[in-house]
């Protein structure tokens, strides 16, 4: 008589445990935020490209909530916030005040290195420009060099990185850049003048003059 095959015990063991839980995906949510949310909120530790520390960083993004800019978090279930995407108005500042041009949009985007690779960046952009609000708003995505945080090899692939999400939610390479950026790209929402629109080289060569007018650094 044939004995039966004897298979490993399937009671699970600590160290099977923890490996089925390094597998589980954390779960990610999205929120357009105001100045109490944010600040109901912890930031990971691996947020700091823009200014070197997350609570600047946290600061910062209250300060632009204030300062009537738009700040989308993704942010995890203990709410903590993994990544951002801000827009505020395109301001030039002046020696005593600002031109604003209400109708132009910068924007910048950040995920903690602890949680790339994960399609938080393209999750960020889609929930943004969801909202009607940018239907009559042109927003920037320029290439900014300074604030890439990746090895000089790096480089090319994560600029190739950034353009590609851009353009999935319509933004569009310029092949004119009158900034000092890597790259410049821009989403003009379905409701904008149709004359700006195509008056936007003249309106950022403008937005040059001034800024060479007043000797400030470019944006």
């Amino acid at each position: 008589m044939n004995r039966p095959i004897l298979h490993p015990t399937l009671t699970p063991t600590v160290e099977n445990v923890e490996l089925n839980l390094l597998k589980v995906k954390p779960k990610i949510f999205f929120l357009k935020c105001d100045v109490e949310d944010l600040e109901q909120m912890k930031i990971d530790d691996g947020i700091q490209v823009f200014f070197n520390s997350p609570e600047k960083e946290k600061e910062q993004l209250i300060q632009t909530i204030k300062n009537g800019g738009y700040v989308v978090v993704a942010y995890t279930e203990d709410k903590t916030i993994v990544g951002f995407l801000v827009l505020e108005e395109f301001k030039i500042p002046t020696r005593r005040t600002f031109y604003v041009y209400s109708y132009i949009w910068d924007s910048a985007i950040e995920v903690s290195k602890k949680w790339r690779k994960k399609g938080i960046a393209s999750k960020l952009l889609r929930f943004a420009f969801k909202d009607s609000f940018f239907d009559d708003k042109i927003v920037l995505a320029r290439g900014l060099t300074e604030y890439w945080d990746c090895r000089p090899h790096e480089k090319e692939a994560y600029r190739n990185m950034l353009i590609n999400l851009a353009q999935k939610v319509g933004f569009k390479l310029l092949p004119h850049n009158p900034f000092e950026d890597d790259f410049l790209m821009v989403r003009i929402g379905p409701k904008v003048d149709k004359t700006i629109a195509k008056n936007l080289r003249k309106i950022f060569e403008e937005q040059r003059k001034l800024m060479m007018d007043y000797d400030l650094p470019l944006p």
